[in-house]
């Protein structure tokens, strides 16, 4: 087995992934340029599951009650925004469009079959009950549909999911209580 990473974020502690297999796109060179005057908003990180499936994913600490309109519309905005700029931005880095491309992106992801790989959308927010999840979750799903329709997107495509689901399907490690 090669490098591992664990990436911490809003209190969780996600992986360990096979480096090659994940590309830290809020934190990458190719985001840095493109973002040179602020305003763009992207995912925590893409990850490259073993099922072929590439996995966007954001995490929360928290999320406002789907009942608190301003604060909710606000919030499932941003991760919308956050979701499909990452998408964006990771796909034109896997083509290439960007110079830094080929100096930050592994093989898995230079190599990646854009036409046939799986798409998932995944949200995390740490200490959600899951009842709470579903609100969240139809009205992603409703905002992402635009985006999941025009790329061919199939379903289910986007995840929200809390801390001990994300531990049950092995996205965060659980956490030492």
């Amino acid at each position: 087995m090669g490098d591992q990473i664990t990436i911490l974020e809003s209190g969780m502690a996600f992986g360990p992934y096979p480096v090659e297999r994940c590309f830290q796109i809020e934190e990458s060179k190719i985001y840095c340029a493109v973002n040179k005057r602020g305003g763009i908003k992207v995912v925590e990180f893409l990850l490259l599951r073993a099922n072929n499936v590439l996995c966007l994913i954001e995490a929360k600490s928290s999320s406002p009650k789907p009942g608190n309109t301003v604060h909710f519309d606000g919030f499932i905005s941003e991760i919308r925004e956050k979701m499909v700029n990452g998408f964006s931005l990771g796909f034109a880095s896997c083509l290439g469009r960007h110079a830094d491309d080929a100096l930050e992106l592994s093989d898995e992801f230079k190599d990646l079959d854009l036409s046939t790989v799986g798409i998932k959308f995944i949200l995390v927010i740490k200490d959600h009950e899951e009842p709470w999840l579903v609100p969240i979750k139809d009205e992603l799903e409703r905002v992402l549909r635009p985006t999941l329709k025009t790329w061919g997107i199939g379903s289910p495509a986007v995840e929200v999911l809390n801390e001990a689901l994300a531990v049950k399907y092995k996205f965060i490690l659980p956490s030492k209580s």
